[in-house]
């Protein structure tokens, strides 16, 4: 039985090994590192991403699928097609009349979830 356990913990580990822990991020001819936890959302702007860390704002030149594919999916969901959350941030979800959702984050940023990710959105927040 321990080491049954011991053989998850590490299966564990090392599936977490494979999403990304820091994002670099390149700003006036210096480079910063991120923790992707620490991301709250991120926005594609045409061949860029901002990622929204508290108060700041970071550019990254990277499609929303690259970097999508990057992230741990337990932890970030896409919730439109040009929108990613981090799933620690959502404190509720409101309903609009066309079947999308405003997702309102713990620092009050209003996010729409359109009708396409939101069942698995949900999903993925009952279960977080």
């Amino acid at each position: 039985e321990l080491s049954l356990r011991m053989k998850e913990l590490v299966t564990a580990l090392q599936v977490e090994a494979a999403y990304l822990n820091r994002v670099e991020v390149r700003s006036s001819g210096r480079t910063l590192f991120v923790q992707a936890n620490k991301i709250d959302w991120v926005r594609a702007a045409d061949n860029y991403l901002e990622l929204h860390v508290g108060r700041e704002t970071h550019l990254i030149r990277e499609t929303m699928a690259q970097f999508e594919r990057q992230l741990d999916p337990a932890r970030f969901a896409r919730i439109h097609r040009s929108t990613l959350v981090n799933l620690d941030r959502v404190k509720e979800l409101r309903p609009l009349f066309n079947k999308d959702h405003v997702l309102i984050l713990h620092d009050g940023t209003q996010l729409t979830a359109s009708r396409t990710y939101y069942e698995k959105l949900l999903s993925l927040l009952r279960r977080h």
